[in-house]
């Protein structure tokens, strides 16, 4: 019986840290090319580099408990940071979905799978 708890445990805490993130995709639906675009939140900020006009960047991230998300990102020299939004935990339940759209406004969709 200790053995076995001692088991259920060890393999619980070794499976805790197997969580992959929460994926998140960018779609940039604007005209411009994104630079320097940052996701952040609770714990967590995750440089995704540039995105072109009209593509799909795909990150995952690691928040520390719960949290909202966050992307910031520049267009020609112009920073843009939206409002921190949603709500995610570093399991695997969680999907997001970040639009850029052509007013270079941000959409965040947090979902669970």
């Amino acid at each position: 019986m200790i053995w076995r708890l001692f088991f259920t445990i060890v393999g619980a805490a070794l499976l805790s840290g197997c969580i992959s993130g929460v994926p998140v995709s960018i779609e940039n639906q604007s005209a411009s090319d994104l630079t320097n675009v940052v996701v952040s939140g609770k714990g967590f900020s995750e440089s995704v580099g540039t995105i072109r006009a009209g593509n799909t960047e795909s990150i995952r991230v690691r928040p520390k408990g719960e949290s909202g998300i966050k992307v910031t990102f520049e267009v020609d020299g112009q920073r843009y940071s939206g409002i921190e939004e949603g709500y995610i935990e570093n399991d695997n339940l969680y999907t997001v979905k970040i639009t850029v759209d052509a007013s270079l406004s941000t959409v965040i969709e947090t979902n669970l799978r």
